[in-house]
């Protein structure tokens, strides 16, 4: 079939159910919905959103039922992918087709499950637009791929009576939307079984649209920054180790193992066609074998739901283990509130004098990346960082800078664990996505502090420049401590 014109295009929009119901993953989906599972290291939905820019589609509303926070949390605006995401919470899978018409807004419109992935091409989309009215996308053999192009005549009052994705599919054949036979393999999300096939999909490059994150050692090796592997690790092709992750002595890897980032892996534990999620701890001399690994939970390729794992030693979350971590976390947060609470009559006082004074806005809020963050950006996860706005010249703004009093307000992203008393400054998306490569990846290992060495540095040496940043930034993240955090207070006290 012959690509129509490029003048005749019909302006597309993706709507997405992200309202699977699947158990497959047993009390896994209570904090990780199936649209979010973890593939070759990204989010699901992630994929699906990258594939669905690369189609051309700009405006993406995804309907979801369970944890809407998270997926709000990691699609943001969708500024990221270069398209526009709006997230709408439905009460079920009904509930969604209900509000279907309403929200098909474009002339054409991808609709389908947030947990699947076909292969479509645009030469395909356009095909099927414009000599069939839309297509029904199947795998070979016709089975259902729960993915639909469709034009908006299609999406008329009557989807609203769908309850399922299975009544919307006999709503389509109802509309004559003829089938539309997809190449394989197929990617999914809604069973253990299906996120190890997919894995092995993109390990094996049987889609090779879908990038795998970090740097390849060797061939069918993919190792992401910061990683610490033992000598006596034995690694067998093809696997990816994500960022900041710690593997010891004698361990076993692969093939088919995707270890993501911030992950611990015990000594002399085997990991043989497996998925790990991000920030799990494993526990020495276990055999890992076609499973899903959560922090606290197995899910098996063959099994129906997960098997929790109440020992500690053997099955966390890998920040459980640091001890010394947990201690300094707590009583970094213990004496933010104790400080907050005592200085909040003079945080109050000094806003409502920028207010007086004629500042336009006393309090400066930023949409920070929150640190540590992953290599890949559309990973990053933001939060509101707050400080007395100085930027303008003015008297009230003269006298916070004179006092010392301009991250007053930041003692609340420290009392939420945001922020520390010592560390890096805060950035934008923007501005870490603009940082060159090796500074950035060095940049995400670090945290966001009140006092920063860059800024004693730069009184003490006279300059502001890059090279000046990155080197106090780059010396900070290599010696962080408490001892190097007491020493950098120690120089804010006395301005050395």
């Amino acid at each position: 079939m012959a690509e129509p014109a490029p003048d005749a295009r019909p302006k597309i929009q993706a709507i997405l159910l992200a309202t699977s119901a699947s158990q497959a993953f047993g009390t896994i989906v209570e904090h990780a919905p199936v649209e979010l599972m973890p593939l070759a290291n990204q989010p699901f939905i992630g994929r699906v959103v990258g594939w669905l820019v690369g189609l051309g589609v700009k405006e993406i509303v995804v309907l979801a039922s369970h944890r809407v926070d998270l997926f709000s949390n990691f699609l943001g605006d969708g500024s990221r992918w270069g398209c526009r995401v709006k997230v709408v919470a439905v009460a079920s899978e009904a509930h969604a087709f209900a509000r279907l018409p309403e929200l098909f807004t474009a002339d054409c419109a991808l609709v389908g499950s947030a947990s699947t992935l076909p292969r479509v091409d645009d030469a395909a989309l356009q095909s099927a637009f414009a000599n069939g009215g839309g297509a029904r996308f199947t795998a070979a053999g016709g089975a259902r791929l729960n993915w639909s192009a469709i034009k908006r005549e299609a999406c008329g009052e009557a989807v609203r009576e769908c309850k399922s994705m299975d009544d919307f599919e006999k709503h389509l054949a109802a509309c004559r939307i003829p089938e539309f036979e997809t190449p394989a393999p197929a990617l999914s999300a809604d069973s253990p079984a299906a996120l190890l096939q997919s894995s092995h999909a993109i390990l094996d490059g049987a889609r090779p649209e879908q990038l795998i994150p970090g740097a390849s050692a060797e061939k069918g090796v993919y190792i992401s920054h910061s990683v610490v592997i033992h000598p006596t690790v034995r690694v067998t092709p093809p696997v990816i180790i994500g960022a900041d992750c710690h593997l010891d002595r004698g361990a076993e890897i692969g093939p088919y193992a995707v270890i993501g980032e911030r992950t611990i892996l015990g000594a002399h534990t085997t990991l043989e066609d497996a998925v790990v999620f991000p920030g799990t701890y494993i526990g020495p001399h276990l055999e890992l074998a076609h499973v899903v690994v959560d922090h606290r939970s197995l899910a098996f390729r063959d099994a129906k739901g997960s098997v929790p794992v109440p020992d500690q030693f053997l099955l966390s979350a890998s920040e459980d283990i640091g001890v010394g971590r947990a201690l300094r976390n707590f009583f970094r947060r213990l004496f933010a509130i104790l400080f907050l609470l005592l200085l909040s009559v003079p945080i109050l006082l000094t806003y409502l004098l920028g207010l007086v004074m004629g500042a336009r806005r006393p309090l400066r809020r930023i949409e920070a990346v929150s640190l540590p963050a992953a290599a890949d950006p559309a990973l990053w996860q933001t939060f509101h960082y707050y400080e007395f706005d100085t930027t303008r010249r003015g008297a009230w703004e003269w006298l916070v800078t004179a006092l010392r009093l301009r991250r007053l307000p930041t003692l609340w992203n420290v009392v939420r664990g945001e922020a520390a008393w010592i560390g890096l400054r805060p950035l934008t998306p923007a501005e870490m996505s603009a940082l060159p490569t090796d500074w950035r990846q060095l940049y995400a290992s670090g945290k966001i502090g009140i006092v920063r060495l860059a800024e004693l540095d730069q009184i003490h040496a006279g300059e502001n420049s890059d090279d000046q940043i990155y080197s106090s930034e780059a010396y900070y993240v290599a010696t962080d401590s408490v001892r190097t955090d007491l020493r950098i207070f120690w120089r804010a006290i006395w301005k050395r």
